[in-house]
C-alpha cells in the first residue's frame, strides 16, 4: 500500500534531520524519530469516555476526549424520534435536535471511537439526558 502525501513529505523531513551532520541519537530521541514505539490501543478494552452537559438553547452537548484517536461515532436514542448517527472528529458534539415544544424527552447516547479511519474499540455504556422543548 502507497503511502499518502503527508506521510512522504514528514519521511522527508525525518530523513533529512536523520542524515544532517549536527544529528545524534539524542538528538533523535528528544525528537521522538528514534527509541521504543508506543503500543497501539487495545480494541478488546478501549471505551470512550465522554459526559453530557447543558448548552444554550437547552441542548445537549457530548463532551468527549479526542487523544489519539480520529474522532468517534455517536448513536443517539431520541425515543418516538427514532435513532440518528454521526461522526465528530472535534471535540465536543452539540446534539442539534429537541422534541416539540411543550414535550420532554429522554435521549440515550453512546460512542465508539474511530482510529486510523475505522470503528474501533467497544461502544461505551448507554448515558441519558432529558431535553425539553421550547
Amino acid at each position: 500500500m502507497q503511502k499518502g502525501c503527508l506521510a512522504r513529505v514528514f519521511d522527508y523531513i525525518v530523513n533529512q534531520i536523520k542524515t544532517a551532520a549536527a544529528y545524534t541519537d539524542m538528538v533523535g530521541e528528544d525528537l521522538g524519530l528514534v527509541g521504543a514505539a508506543m503500543a497501539p490501543p487495545d480494541p478488546a478494552t478501549t471505551v470512550p469516555e465522554f459526559s453530557l452537559r447543558l448548552t444554550t438553547g437547552g441542548k445537549v452537548e457530548v463532551v468527549w476526549t479526542k487523544g489519539e484517536f480520529d474522532g468517534v461515532k455517536l448513536e443517539f436514542d431520541l425515543g418516538a424520534a427514532g435513532l440518528k448517527s454521526d461522526i465528530d472528529l472535534r471535540p465536543n458534539y452539540v446534539l442539534n435536535w429537541l422534541p416539540d415544544p411543550g414535550q420532554s424527552q429522554v435521549v440515550r447516547v453512546r460512542l465508539q471511537y474511530l482510529y486510523k479511519g475505522e470503528d474501533f474499540g467497544l461502544w461505551s455504556e448507554w448515558q441519558s439526558w432529558t431535553l425539553t422543548g421550547a
